[in-house]
């Protein structure tokens, strides 16, 4: 519904198909075992080609009877209220299915790592790092929420020496027992496919960026992909209307995402 914060993209694969590499062959070659370390979401959703974020907003609080400080704050949350929850879970079902089916890969389960005590001690020192980051950009951009059971926090490799992101990387991978790890992360938009005036319906789109770091910390799979949503929903005054068909809407993109991100490492290796 609304713009969504930046979205750091190492863009390696464009929505007309045409591909640039998003697999290290070489480091990609001990990964069999991949365990999924972040999961988080930018919590707005972004209208494209739409009026800007304020009239989004304004037209919203009108639409539902609330203005002020409260329309502000109730615009805020919307996001959350939308299903972050389930969207990132959903993301972690489909990545497991679509990632266990290349060759002999396997997405471990979070539950079998989630209380190991390194795995823990990495949470927490990740997080400062994560706080302390968010802290400085609150003013000009909203947090990426990180909501997923066990995987709630987010790491920002452009904020750190890529050494020092390597050693982490491959010392949480060996504690954990795995080949890899990864993180993803979604960001939300729309676009409307037949309306007038701003009311009608839109197309809803999940950008998948998706890194994988072998037990070295090294990058063996680094990429994005737009997945798009099956069914259009319905759209008034530039606004989505959130209920079960929009959640429905938004799983289907993430999937479909999910799909090209398997064909192309497939294609790759």
């Amino acid at each position: 519904m609304l713009r969504n914060g930046t979205l750091v993209l190492a863009m390696a694969v464009l929505g007309s198909g045409c591909a640039v590499s998003i697999v290290d062959k070489e480091e990609v070659k001990p990964v069999k075992q991949i365990a999924f370390i972040s999961l988080y979401a930018d919590p707005v959703m972004r209208s494209e080609g739409g009026p800007s974020a304020t009239e989004q907003a304004s037209s919203w609080a009108n639409t539902i009877g609330i203005g002020g400080d409260k329309a502000k704050e109730a615009v805020a949350e919307t996001p959350l209220d939308f299903g972050v929850d389930a969207l990132l879970q959903t993301a972690f079902k489909d990545y497991k299915s679509a990632l266990g089916s290349i060759k002999d890969w396997q997405v471990v389960e979070p539950a079998s790592y989630a209380s190991k005590p390194e795995f823990k001690a990495f949470v927490a020192t990740e997080e400062k790092r994560w706080k302390d980051y968010w802290g400085k950009l609150s003013k000009v951009m909203p947090e990426p929420s990180r909501r997923y059971p066990g995987l709630s926090w987010g790491l920002d490799y452009d904020t750190a020496k890529q050494d020092e992101v390597e050693k982490r990387l491959a010392k949480l991978a060996q504690d954990l027992g795995v080949d890899a790890v990864a993180v993803l992360r979604l960001g939300c938009s729309y676009s409307a496919s037949t309306a007038i005036g701003g009311t009608g319906t839109a197309r809803l789109k999940v950008s998948n960026f998706l890194q994988i770091f072998n037990k070295r910390g090294k990058v063996a799979v680094k990429g994005s992909f737009e997945g798009r949503s099956d069914d259009t929903v319905a759209m008034v005054n530039n606004n989505i209307l959130f209920n079960d068909k929009s959640k429905a809407a938004l799983a289907s993109a993430v999937g479909n995402a999910s799909t090209l991100f398997k064909q192309q490492i497939q294609k790759e290796l």
